[in-house]
């Protein structure tokens, strides 16, 4: 364990890393949790030595209230060289954190826009604070900003500032391109002196990514024809939101929060600091948005909704109907861990808002009588094509006629025949195009049909928004249920307390001290003989016992203690304690707790799956409107243009009738002279089985037309989906044979080779997919890729299938285990809590979540999967359990 000394000579060991960067390492110093040590991984120079010894010196309050500033040098021996620095032990999270909606949920579950305009002014006071002392930070990100849970903001890696001495000024070299000032784009940071309006335009950066939700203002849609990067957009000014779209030719995204739901001043703030030099100063920020955090107002419908009072809706409802999603928790009046800090009935009211798609209808029927008319060009094929055939007929006439006549028919017919044989080979070559061409039209919609067929078919698989939709109205009635329990148990201790107090006020009457008319002493005494002392001893079962009474004495009783009775008062909300009221809270808090977060998940889960769902049933709708509008005049088209049978039938019939009528009428044989081909035994090859069978030879395979092929490889695909592995697998194969480059066969034959385990076969026959773009092809190969080890090319294709918003269990579970096994744990286990959440029952994403806990080191959360996994998969339980105990 390595020693290393401060300035003044004490000694620290350090050993257990908190943090790598590019320049050090970041340690915990045991001796004393509240600071902790950077190490740099490379000699330190003489300039940066003095740069940290000057920081060191000059450490005060102001800084270190806003910034990890340096508090002390770290040497490799006492007076030894620079080796590093100690500097506060901040325990915060980077400010990316808390703008981005998917680790907001993570790691503040309770932040409101509110809170984000509270972190907005507190960044802004650290900057003031900073520049306020002369120094300038230089390398503006989202990594140098933390944010602690009160919304305190704290600036980091403080050596890399630029820092102002009293005769020197020390550069900052490094930065960041997203939140570089325009004109700092593109050149080399080591020759420029940072000045703090450079800090001004990072700063505008960061304030409008916590505001926004972390859309970066330059990151919108450029509406030119070539590509624009971000560091682009931000090069030329082309600020995405306001309304300089036809200067800047940039559109602000969808779904996003308009410059107008910010205060006017708050707006040209914005476009001061991103379209012009002089950008607003850290103090005007803090006043803006101090004022802006003053001049919230709360969402009627929703109680976590804060936005700006003077506009007229709620931005934040309108933006969550648009996209699906649940930017914001359900947030009541109050705060603090009581029930009322849930509000669910705003749940029950989103709730009703959604409208489920229903059952998929049936798919739109296609018909080829949906195309009457054949296109033009069609039409003229097949005028151009019975032109020819019926010149070919014409000369074919002629000429066996003519040869029959002067030569016999034997000539006639054996001439003839190679003449026929001349006019089909020209025929064929010169129709070939226009066939083809309808052909391979035909081809392609027919494919495109039978895809959009599946996806309709995979679609009604994965449609459970009703299940989704009982599951979330059970939590709900759930909540409800934890809220009656809690009044219910309020309502025991309530009645406890009185029926207490009651016994103590009627206790607090005598019999004696009473004045009670018709009651004597003599009473009183026999009263007290039998116990009888107070209104509390008074029963009617006590005074019945007593036999010297008679009935209007005992009533007298009875009645006197049915007085005192009435007297009493007792208020609960007096009378019951505060901490007795949080206890009973706080009995059920946890279980409440619990159904809250599953309310929210599922919410928003079933929100964005209504919307996704929608959606891809329209889009299913309109492409197979269009579908079948393209495969009618396909089949149109090929209908019209006909077939070529009739006139090879044709152009056989006169070559062999005409030298036969000729042999009757001259009483010749027709195979005189040198002809000894016989009618009967011509043959031309057909390929029109009525069936698909796996007889062909792959030089019968070549010479039937495109159709032929896809008609045969069609009836083999349909028979394999109703047969076991290994018949299915041969009938794929088999069509694999007639239309090698099927899409939905490779497809089918891959899945079938990886449910085999035969990884390395499926991978070879997958990345003959040039469908490749599709989603599932996608999924199946990285897959099968991350099944025979390729990981850093599953992870590519897989990681593309998540970007682009196809976040199903498949992308995020293989995700998961991809980054489990290159040991990017923290990933791993982003995707597979993904994963968990998406299948919550599934076995194998529970078990790779907690074996990348196990491998991280946070054998706690490993163990909470244990205690599921013993009852549900008692083999997986033991394999973790050797996994956990192993580290």
């Amino acid at each position: 364990m390595p020693a290393y000394f401060d300035s003044k000579g004490t000694s620290y060991r350090i050993n257990q890393p908190l943090g790598r960067g590019g320049e050090g390492t970041v340690f915990y110093c045991p001796e004393d949790l509240s600071i902790v040590a950077k190490i740099y991984h490379e000699p330190v120079d003489d300039d940066k030595a003095a740069k940290l010894r000057w920081m060191a010196a000059n450490s005060n309050e102001q800084l270190l209230k806003v910034a990890a500033w340096i508090v002390d040098t770290l040497h490799d021996a006492p007076d030894g060289r620079v080796v590093g620095f100690l500097m506060p032990n901040v325990r915060a999270k980077e400010i990316h954190e808390l703008y981005s909606l998917k680790s907001r949920r993570v790691h503040f579950p309770d932040a409101t826009w509110q809170f984000l305009v509270h972190a907005a002014a507190n960044v802004a006071r650290a900057f003031h604070n900073l520049h306020r002392h002369g120094h300038v930070m230089g390398d503006v990100n989202h990594g140098n900003c933390v944010v602690l849970a009160d919304g305190t903001v704290k600036l980091i890696d403080c050596d890399s500032y630029s820092i102002k001495t009293d005769d020197k000024r020390y550069r900052c070299e490094v930065g960041v391109a997203t939140h570089l000032a325009p004109e700092l784009q593109g050149i080399d940071l080591s020759e420029i002196e940072r000045e703090p309006n450079h800090d001004n335009f990072g700063l505008a950066v960061i304030i409008f990514q916590l505001l926004f939700l972390g859309r970066h203002p330059f990151a919108g849609n450029y509406l030119g024809k070539e590509d624009k990067s971000l560091e682009d957009c931000i090069r030329e000014r082309r600020f995405a939101y306001g309304n300089n779209q036809a200067i800047t030719n940039v559109k602000q995204p969808p779904g996003t929060l308009s410059l107008s739901a910010v205060p006017t001043r708050i707006a040209m703030m914005f476009e001061r600091a991103f379209l012009m030099e002089e950008r607003p100063e850290p103090r005007e920020w803090i006043e803006a948005l101090e004022d802006l955090g003053n001049s919230l107002t709360q969402c009627a419908a929703h109680g976590g909704h804060y936005y700006y009072d003077q506009l007229k809706a709620c931005p934040w409802c309108s933006i969550e109907e648009r996209t699906g999603l649940m930017l914001f928790p359900f947030l009541g009046t109050q705060k603090g861990g009581s029930e009322n800090s849930f509000d669910i009935f705003t749940v029950e009211k989103l709730l009703s808002t959604i409208e489920l798609p229903g059952h998929l209808p049936a798919l739109p029927s296609h018909s080829a009588g949906m195309a009457t008319v054949p296109s033009e060009a069609t039409v003229d094929g097949r005028k151009k094509i019975k032109k020819r055939h019926v010149n070919f007929l014409l000369w074919q006439f002629a000429l066996v006629t003519v040869l029959t006549i002067v030569g016999g028919p034997g000539v006639g017919f054996f001439v003839g025949a190679i003449a026929m044989i001349t006019f089909l080979v020209m025929s064929h070559n010169l129709d070939r195009p226009i066939r083809d061409d309808l052909e391979s039209q035909l081809y392609d919609a027919q494919l495109a049909w039978k895809k959009l067929e599946s996806d309709w078919s995979k679609l009604t698989k994965e449609d459970r928004l009703n299940e989704d939709y009982d599951l979330l109205r059970d939590r709900v009635e759930e909540h409800h249920e934890i809220r009656r329990q809690v009044r219910e148990r309020m309502r025991r201790i309530s009645d406890q307390v009185m029926s207490y107090k009651l016994d103590r006020h009627l206790a607090a009457h005598k019999i004696a001290d009473a004045n009670i008319r018709g009651v004597g002493t003599k009473i009183i005494k026999r009263s007290k003989d039998h116990g009888i002392v107070s209104a509390l001893d008074v029963t009617r079962e006590a005074v019945d016992l007593i036999d010297e009474f008679d009935d209007d004495e005992r009533e007298l009783l009875i009645d006197w203690r049915e007085e005192i009775e009435r007297k009493f008062e007792f208020d609960a909300s007096a009378e019951i304690p505060e901490t007795e009221r949080n206890r009973n809270e706080m009995v059920f808090a946890d279980r409440r707790r619990i159904v809250e977060r599953d309310i929210e998940r599922l919410l928003v889960t079933l929100r964005s799956k209504t919307e996704l769902v929608a959606k891809k049933r329209s889009d299913i709708r309109m492409r197979a409107g269009q579908l079948s509008l393209k495969l009618s005049q396909a089949e149109s088209d090929a209908e019209t243009l006909g077939s070529s049978t009739p006139f090879v039938v044709i152009m056989v019939l006169l070559t062999a009738l005409i030298p036969m009528l000729g042999a009757i009428f001259t009483g010749s044989p027709v195979n005189q002279g040198n002809s000894e081909v016989e009618v009967a035994k011509l043959h031309f090859p057909s390929h029109t089985s009525n069936g698909a069978n796996d007889e062909f030879t792959d030089a019968e395979i070549a010479a039937m037309t495109v159709s032929e092929r896809q008609r045969i490889a069609s009836e083999l695909y349909q028979r394999s989906l109703n047969l076991n592995l290994e018949a299915a697998e041969q009938k794929l194969r088999q069509a694999l044979r007639f239309a090698p480059n099927d899409q939905l066969v490779i497809y089918d034959l891959g899945e079938l080779l990886y449910a085999s385990k035969r990884y390395d076969e499926g991978l070879r026959l997958l990345r003959r997919l040039n469908g490749g773009p599709t989603v599932p092809n996608r999924i199946l190969l990285g897959k099968t890729l991350v099944a025979t080890g390729n990981l850093i090319e599953a992870e590519s294709i897989l990681f593309e299938v998540y970007k682009s918003g196809s976040k199903s269990f498949d992308v995020c579970f293989y995700l998961g285990v991809v980054n489990e096994e290159l040991k990017e744990y923290d990933t791993a286990i982003t995707y597979l809590t993904e994963a968990t959440r998406i299948a919550p029952d599934n076995v194998d994403a529970q078990f790779e979540l907690a074996k990348s806990h196990a491998k991280k080191g946070d054998g706690k959360s490993a163990g909470v999967v244990y205690d599921i996994l013993i009852t549900k998969d008692p083999k997986k339980a033991e394999e973790l359990k050797r996994i956990i105990d192993s580290k």
